[in-house]
């Protein structure tokens, strides 16, 4: 396989059947450009490395746990006690090996079969500093 020209970064915690939903999306895309799928787990307690073990036979998924406590970084939490997905993001943009960094989420779904494509396409025709 090629360098991937997209990393989509995924911070989640416990959404596993909705991002199984998302990936499932991966699978219906027309001729998509070279990515990866970097999930950036905030310690889930749900079913999700099994999900992933099943989806990465046909996804390019990496897998990083962030073990960090809440009580380690206080600075990086939500109003509701939470861990920002800052904290995964930064993870993510120095694990990434894509052209370009796709921050993401667990509930976007690339419902039209041509979504990577165009994203792709917009990846290498706009600066490098382009925001999707």
């Amino acid at each position: 396989m090629s360098a991937p020209l997209l990393s989509f970064c995924y911070p989640i915690f416990n959404r596993a059947d909705l991002f199984a939903r998302t990936l499932d999306t991966f699978l219906c895309q027309v001729d998509p450009p070279p990515y990866e799928i970097l999930v950036l787990d905030d310690g889930s307690t749900d079913h999700l490395r099994e999900m992933l073990r099943e989806m990465a036979f046909h996804l390019p998924i990496r897998y990083f746990r962030l073990d960090v406590t809440r009580a380690d970084l206080p600075m990086w939490r939500t109003p509701d006690g939470a861990n920002s997905p800052v904290l995964a993001w930064n993870v993510g943009i120095r694990q990434a090996r894509g052209q370009r960094v796709v921050i993401s989420s667990p509930e976007i779904i690339h419902r039209a079969p041509w979504n990577l494509v165009n994203l792709g396409r917009f990846a290498v025709s706009e600066s490098p500093n382009a925001a999707v």
